[in-house]
C-alpha cells in the first residue's frame, strides 16, 4: 500500500475508480486490440467499469489541451452519428498531488442537432450511481467543445444522445 493512499474500511476508496479508468484508457491508447478487464471490485470502482462497458465500439477524436501524463487526466471518446460517450479520469499516485482540474475537450463525430447530455461522476462526494449527476442540453455545432470540471482522483462519464 502506498503511503499517500487514503483508505475507507480497508479499500483504496478515493482513487481506485480513477486508477481503474486511467489504466483502461492508457491500455486502449496503446494500440491494443481493445482494453480488457475481468471483474470490477465492489463499490465505486464497479461503476467505473460499468461506464467503460457502456462505451461505443468506434473511437472518435478527443483533443485535450494538456498531455495525459503531465496533466493527470485521461480521456476516451467513442460513438457515431446517434450517440457519443466520453470517459475521463483524473488520477495521481499520491492523493496530495491530485488537484481539481478542468478538462477542456473537443468532440467530433456527431451529426448537427440538439443532444441531451447525461453526466455521471465518481469522486469523494459521489460514490457512483446509475442515475446521472447532471442532465443538460447541448447544441452541436461541429465539433462540440466542453469544459468538464474534474475533482482530484475522480471519474466522469458523459453520454450525448439526440434530444
Amino acid at each position: 500500500m502506498s503511503r499517500g493512499a487514503p483508505q475507507a474500511e480497508g479499500v483504496f476508496f478515493s482513487y481506485q475508480p480513477a486508477f481503474c479508468i486511467a489504466t483502461l484508457i492508457a491500455l486502449q491508447e496503446g494500440d491494443l486490440d481493445g482494453a480488457m478487464h475481468l471483474a470490477a471490485p465492489p463499490g465505486p470502482a464497479r461503476y467505473a467499469h460499468t461506464f467503460f462497458d457502456r462505451m461505443e465500439d468506434v473511437e472518435v477524436s478527443v483533443q485535450q489541451e494538456e498531455p495525459s501524463e503531465e496533466y493527470g487526466v485521461w480521456a476516451l471518446a467513442t460513438g457515431g452519428p446517434e450517440r457519443l460517450t466520453l470517459l475521463a479520469a483524473q488520477w495521481h499516485s499520491l492523493e496530495e498531488d491530485a488537484e481539481s482540474r478542468t478538462l477542456s475537450v473537443e468532440l467530433s463525430g456527431l451529426d448537427p442537432g440538439r443532444y441531451t447530455a447525461r453526466l455521471y461522476r465518481i469522486d469523494k462526494n459521489n460514490p457512483g450511481s446509475n442515475d446521472p449527476d447532471e442532465v443538460f442540453l447541448v447544441d452541436n455545432v461541429r465539433p462540440v467543445r466542453l469544459d468538464l470540471p474534474l475533482d482530484g482522483q475522480s471519474v466522469a462519464f458523459l453520454e450525448l444522445e439526440p434530444d
